[in-house]
């Protein structure tokens, strides 16, 4: 029996090695960060995510432990003042799609993910793509977080006062 507890607790003691605050991940053991990307891109209406649905999960918890200001975003299904109809406080690609058909586009949007690296960027890449084609013009926040992409995205005034 002390074989197995001694067995048992050295498993567990390696399971917490001190966390290096300079690291990639900036001294957090997840290699996903929904509530940074959250926080930090709560000042624009159309946020689009591949994986949406965990930013609308995050930012309901943020909401309701009041790390999140209400009137900033939409309380889940109830659409926000500021948000296009139809979004809710985060949308997909498909969202994406359907936004940018429309005659007028959101002048400022944010696309966001968070993960592995690599895989981060293969999840991210083809909506910036996309977005940059119809001429977006987005920038990288957050750069030194490799597991993080946070993109801000405007729509060249140029081009406004060509369509509009």
């Amino acid at each position: 029996m002390a074989l197995a507890a001694a067995l048992v607790l050295s498993f567990w003691a390696d399971s917490f090695p001190p966390l290096q605050p300079g690291g990639v991940f900036q001294g957090s053991r997840e290699t996903n960060d929904f509530r940074l990307l959250v926080l930090a891109s709560q000042d624009t209406a159309v946020r689009i995510s591949p994986r949406a649905h965990h930013f609308r999960t995050a930012e309901r918890l943020l909401r309701n432990a009041g790390t999140v200001n209400p009137a900033q975003v939409s309380p889940g299904p109830v659409l926000s003042s500021a948000a296009p109809p139809g979004l809710d406080s985060w949308g997909d690609l498909r969202d994406l799609r359907r936004l940018l058909r429309r005659q007028h586009p959101p002048d400022r949007l944010v696309l966001a993910e968070t993960g592995g690296p690599d895989s981060v960027q293969r999840r991210i890449d083809p909506a910036l793509a996309w977005v940059e084609e119809l001429g977006y013009a987005c920038r990288r926040d957050l750069p030194g977080r490799p597991h993080l992409r946070l993109y801000r995205c405007r729509w060249p005034a140029a081009a406004q006062r060509l369509e509009g």
